[in-house]
């Protein structure tokens, strides 16, 4: 069913003898959203959109020709100036020093930057990082909502979504994670909305291991 359709639902149903107040009806519209959030973002199995991005050094990065040679890794993150993110990132460069089949697969990919922040060179990156800067790819994998479920959101919640979230909604886990074979197809989905339910970098490296070898 359609958000606008289950918000419709939600509405239609609400009483407002028995829930004068409207936080009933707003408790709702808070755990419809988290359970679209959940259920949204694409899974093991699903055709991976394909992408053409800058990098945050303003060179075109394409799936297509990447996936030609090997898989790859898509890391969304909130943003460079996260210190979480930051510790992620770390562990991707030092792991990708380690282990030969890592290099070249793995990309992040984050909110456009600021002028004069998020930089990578501040960060000592061996990888790039990806300026998704419409939100289009991250709206395709299902981790940020349209524009138009946006506003149909905040239209029930009576706010914007900034206020509900209390930061700007870039994404709308705190980390997403996936792997894309050769096929273009999803070979590993994670989708953090906490830290904790992450995996570490290194969990990866047996199935990466798999796919780069199927290229040879």
């Amino acid at each position: 069913m359609a958000l606008q359709a289950r918000l419709d639902a939600l509405t239609s149903a609400h009483n407002e003898a028995s829930d004068p107040t409207g936080s009933a009806l707003r408790e709702s519209v808070v755990k419809l959203i988290d359970e679209e959030e959940r259920v949204r973002p694409l899974k093991v199995g699903d055709q991976a959109p394909r992408f053409e991005l800058q990098s945050y050094d303003d060179i075109s990065v394409a799936s297509d020709d990447l996936l030609k040679s090997r898989p790859l890794v898509l890391t969304f993150y909130r943003g460079l100036w996260c210190p979480y993110c930051q510790k992620d990132l770390k562990s991707f460069v030092q792991l990708i020093d380690e282990v030969g089949e890592l290099e070249n697969c793995v990309l992040a990919i984050s909110r456009p930057r600021e002028p004069g922040h998020d930089q990578p060179n501040d960060h000592e990156l061996n990888f790039p990082v990806l300026e998704d800067a419409s939100g289009g790819l991250a709206v395709q994998y299902g981790i940020r909502w349209p524009a138009e479920d946006a506003r149909l959101i905040e239209r029930a919640l009576g706010l914007d979504l900034q206020t509900f979230r209390g930061t700007e909604p870039w994404i709308n886990p705190m980390q997403a994670r996936f792997i894309i074979n050769r096929h273009q197809r999803i070979a590993f989905a994670e989708i953090a909305f906490d830290y904790d339910e992450r995996t570490e970098p290194a969990d990866l490296v047996p199935l990466l291991v798999q796919l780069r070898h199927s290229y040879n």
